[in-house]
């Protein structure tokens, strides 16, 4: 079983900040054959640490060891195998095209080159997937990296993680650091050669403001309330439930880019409510308790936060809600939170001041599209992820080309974050940059 990890001793981290910094001043990158090498190597630790990085997320926050699989370890392997199959291809040089006779006799090339140190800021809602992901691509790339791990939300995985990177990467290519507030900020006023923090809007402005010292190019991947439409035009209705209750309630609810609220019709508002309900019902077996396979909430002050949200509704709770909550978590313990349908919602509701990040689905009703869609600009503009359940292609043009959000997904939900081959990233408050893609190199 894996112990509490402690923190990165704060004169450990500009130490180790000299030694990266210095490695690549004076040797530059790895070569392209050792770096693969890396990769192989940490393919093989990463499944022999796969049991107990599942078991330490069990006891962080009560994640199921599937969920734990599909979420996160299986999006890792894919992100390894990928680069060992393609780094020396992508890291090709390119030759562009001329398109004036002035150029004629010009050649020239496009080197992909490593920034040098990069510090990446790892969450704590997906921290195995949101660590590695972008380790291996900064890494592969040619950099050196400080990973920055979420020890104060989730100590029992920052301890086996960092025993599977120490024994995977030598100082002279990683350095962890695990610690909160102090740690962090002692980062922020290093000079890293890249930034990529994925987190709350909040700390994102600061990680945003410390980086333009040194004008330090940032990746923020934040977060934001994404909406999800459904419209008369939807395919069949429980398919739809099933995967909108999946995509909020999957990590309960702690999803960047899960959905935040759902507008229905109102000549379908009656009866998307009562399917959604009814799958829900299916789906967890009538009415959960804190016993059952169902993530909890990371820590006090969130679980405390969406209890008031939910207690202060003026909504109409039709699935979950507090219930025993309260006394079942104290019982034993935990921050469970049931999932929780609310029907009713107004714009003023406390489901829809902030993002809600938990396990609180809002079902807010519509008469008109394009009023709808100019309410989602007015109150929660450049989310994250925008949904679309509509087989209708004007309506799905008229959503997606009127709000502004970092991706869009159409009758489906959360699977554009797994893709590795597309982009990822946020837009205006929900973020700038993004990687995945053409630009994981």
């Amino acid at each position: 079983m894996s112990s509490v990890q402690k923190y990165t001793p704060l004169s450990t981290i500009k130490s180790e900040w000299d030694t990266l910094t210095n490695e690549f001043k004076l040797n530059g990158a790895i070569p392209i054959s050792d770096r693969l090498k890396l990769m192989k190597k940490f393919k093989t630790n990463l499944s022999l640490f796969k049991d107990e990085l599942c078991d330490s997320l069990l006891r962080d926050f009560h994640r199921s060891v599937q969920e734990t699989i599909v979420m996160e370890y299986g999006c890792v392997v894919d992100e390894i195998e990928s680069f060992i199959s393609n780094l020396e291809s992508w890291l090709k040089p390119e030759t562009p095209d001329f398109y004036s006779a002035a150029f004629v006799t010009i050649s020239a090339k496009i080197e992909k080159c490593p920034y040098g140190v990069l510090l990446i800021c790892a969450p704590f809602n997906y921290p195995l997937q949101l660590s590695l992901v972008p380790l291996v691509g900064a890494i592969c790339s040619g950099n050196k990296v400080v990973l920055k791990l979420p020890t104060d939300r989730c100590p029992s995985f920052c301890d086996t993680l960092t025993k599977l990177l120490n024994e995977t990467f030598n100082d002279k290519v990683l350095s962890v650091v695990n610690g909160s507030v102090k740690e962090t900020e002692l980062l922020l006023n290093l000079k890293f050669d890249k930034i990529l923090f994925t987190g709350s809007t909040k700390v994102g402005y600061i990680v945003a403001k410390a980086a333009a010292k040194n004008l330090t190019p940032t990746i923020l991947e934040l977060g934001g309330k994404s909406p999800c439409f459904i419209t008369p035009n939807h395919g069949d209705l429980e398919v739809t439930a099933r995967r909108c209750l999946w995509g909020k309630f999957a990590n309960s609810g702690q999803t960047c880019v899960a959905i935040d609220y759902i507008l229905a019709e109102d000549s379908i508002y009656d009866n998307v409510v009562s399917t959604f309900t009814k799958v829900a019902s299916k789906l967890f077996n009538g009415e959960l308790t804190e016993n059952d396979d169902f993530t909890h909430i990371i820590n006090t002050d969130s679980y405390t936060r969406l209890l008031k949200t939910i207690s202060d509704t003026k909504g109409e709770i039709v699935y979950g809600g507090l219930g025993d909550t309260k006394k079942a978590a104290s019982a034993c313990g935990s921050n469970f939170i049931k999932p929780t349908i609310i029907k009713n919602v107004k714009w003023d509701d406390s489901t829809m001041k902030f993002e809600n990040f938990g396990p609180i689905l809002p079902i807010l009703k519509y008469s008109d599209l394009k009023i709808a869609v100019e309410e989602v600009k007015r109150n929660h503009d450049t989310p994250l992820a925008l949904y679309i359940f509509s087989n209708d292609e004007s309506e799905q043009n008229l959503i997606k080309n009127s709000i502004r959000s970092g991706a869009v997904g159409i009758n489906e939900v959360l699977m554009h974050a797994g893709l590795g081959s597309v982009p990822f990233g946020g837009i205006g408050e929900s973020g700038m940059g993004y990687y995945h893609g053409l630009n994981r190199c």
